[in-house]
C-alpha cells in the first residue's frame, strides 16, 4: 500500500507543478484565494483580438515553468479587457493597453507590466514584484503618478523633430520621442514610423548614427536585465538601421534549429520585413523556417500590406512587387530548409493566388536554398519560354536529389 501511495505521487507530481494557472476570473477571487498563505495575485488582461494576447495564451501561460511559478507561489486571473470587471481594472490602475500583467500584495499593487512577455521574461518579472520592486507597495495612485507618458502625439513630434536644423538634431528630438515611449503601449506603434524617419537622417550623419547606437545599447541592457520583448525588437530594430546585422544574426545563431526562442519568434512576427529581408538575403534558410510559429499569421500580414497599398490608391511599382515575391518565396524556402512543407506550400501558392507571375521567383528562392521539390514544377506557366527554361533546369535539380 505505502509503495502504490508512493507511485501515485509521482505520478501527479508534474500534474500539479504545471496545473492550469488561471483558478479564478475576478481581482476579488485571487485576493480571497491568495489571503490565507500570502501568495502573489496575477491578474492578466486580454484582448481577443490581439497578436501579442494569442503568443501569451498559446505559448507564455501554457510554458511549464510559468505554470509551476504560479501554482508555488501565486493565485492567478485572467480577464476579458473588454468585459465590465476589465474595464474597471483598466481604469482604476491605469492599463492602456494588452496584454497587460498586473501584481498585487494583498490589496495593493506592487507592479504592472503591459506589452508581450515570454516565458523567462513572465518568471523574471513574477520574480521581482513577489521580491518587492520598491521599499513601498504602489497604490492605485502612486501608480498612475509613476507611469510614462502614453498619450504622445507620435505624428506631430516626429514633424517637428524633422524640422530641425541639421542631421543630427532631428535625430536627437526623433530618439527624444523614442525613449519617452519605453515602457508603454506606444513602445510598439512607434517603431516603424520613426524608423522610417531615422533612416535617411542616420545616411547623412555620423553624430545622427552614434546617437542612434547610445539607444540601440540602452535597449540591449534593458532587454538583458528585464527581458522585456519589445526592448529585444527596438535592439534589433536599430541594428537593421545601422546597419549592424552580424550582432542580431550571432544572437539568433544562439537559438539554432529546429528549435527557436519564443523571443526569436515574436521578433521575426513584429519585424517581419526587416527580419526576414535579412535571413533571406544572408541564405539563413533553417533559422528563418525555424522562427515562424504561424506561416499563415505572417502571410496575411504580407497580404494586408499588398492590400493596403492597392486601398489607397497607390501605383505597385516593380520595386515593389520585387520585394513582395522576395520575401514570400523566401518563406516559402525557409518554411521547407526546416521540414515544414505543408506550410511552404501554402504560402507559395498564397503568393500565386494575387501575384500569379510569381512562379520563377518562388522556384529559382527554392534552388538557391537546395530545397527544389516536385510540386515546384506546377508553379510554372509552360507558355512563357524563360518560365520553360526554368522547369528544365527545376527537373534536373529535382533529379539529382
Amino acid at each position: 500500500m505505502h509503495r502504490l501511495l508512493l507511485a501515485l505521487t509521482l505520478l501527479l507530481a508534474p500534474l500539479a507543478h504545471s496545473a492550469e494557472p488561471f483558478t479564478v476570473s475576478t481581482l476579488s477571487k485571487a485576493q480571497a484565494h491568495a489571503a490565507s498563505d500570502g501568495k502573489l495575485v496575477v491578474v492578466y488582461l486580454f484582448h481577443d483580438q490581439s497578436p501579442d494576447c494569442a503568443f501569451m495564451d498559446k505559448d507564455t501561460w501554457n510554458h511549464p515553468e510559468v505554470r509551476g511559478w504560479i501554482a508555488k507561489n501565486g493565485v492567478a486571473a485572467r480577464v476579458d479587457a473588454q468585459s465590465g470587471h476589465g474595464a474597471m481594472l483598466k481604469s482604476r490602475y491605469q492599463v492602456d493597453g494588452t496584454p497587460s500583467v498586473l501584481a498585487f500584495q494583498g490589496d495593493d499593487l506592487v507592479k504592472r507590466h503591459t506589452g508581450l512577455l515570454d516565458a523567462t521574461s513572465l518568471v523574471s518579472w513574477l520574480d521581482a514584484a513577489r521580491n518587492g520592486s520598491s521599499t513601498e507597495p504602489m497604490s492605485a495612485a502612486s501608480a498612475e503618478s509613476t507611469a510614462p507618458a502614453v498619450n504622445l502625439d507620435l505624428d506631430k513630434l516626429t514633424v517637428r523633430a524633422l524640422s530641425a536644423g541639421n542631421p543630427e538634431d532631428r535625430a536627437k528630438a526623433l530618439l527624444e520621442t523614442w525613449t519617452l515611449t519605453v515602457g508603454t503601449p506606444q513602445q510598439e506603434m512607434r517603431r516603424e514610423p520613426l524608423i522610417t524617419a531615422l533612416g535617411p537622417v542616420v545616411k547623412e550623419s555620423f553624430g545622427a548614427s552614434e546617437r542612434v547606437t547610445v539607444v540601440r545599447n540602452a535597449s540591449w541592457s534593458r532587454w538583458k536585465k528585464h527581458g522585456i520583448l519589445a526592448d529585444l525588437i527596438d535592439w534589433i530594430a536599430l541594428n537593421s538601421l545601422l546597419e549592424e546585422e552580424p550582432a542580431t544574426l550571432r544572437w539568433l545563431d544562439e537559438r539554432k534549429p529546429p528549435d527557436c526562442h519564443p523571443a526569436a519568434q515574436a521578433a521575426l512576427k513584429h519585424l517581419h520585413n526587416p527580419l526576414l529581408d535579412m535571413l533571406i538575403r544572408r541564405e539563413r534558410w533553417a533559422t528563418l523556417g525555424a522562427c515562424v510559429e504561424d506561416a499563415e499569421e505572417l502571410v496575411g500580414l504580407y497580404q494586408a500590406d499588398w492590400q493596403n497599398t492597392l486601398d489607397s490608391g497607390q501605383l505597385l511599382t516593380d520595386r515593389n512587387i520585387q520585394a513582395h515575391r522576395t520575401r514570400l518565396s523566401g518563406l516559402s524556402a525557409g518554411l521547407l530548409a526546416a521540414g515544414r512543407d505543408r506550410d511552404a506550400r501554402r504560402v507559395a501558392r498564397a503568393l500565386l493566388t494575387h501575384d500569379e507571375r510569381a512562379g520563377p521567383a518562388i522556384v529559382e528562392t527554392a534552388l538557391t536554398a537546395e530545397q527544389p521539390r516536385g510540386w515546384h514544377r506546377r508553379m510554372l506557366d509552360p507558355r512563357k519560354q524563360d518560365e520553360k527554361d526554368l522547369s528544365i533546369t527545376l527537373n534536373k535539380a529535382i533529379k539529382l536529389r
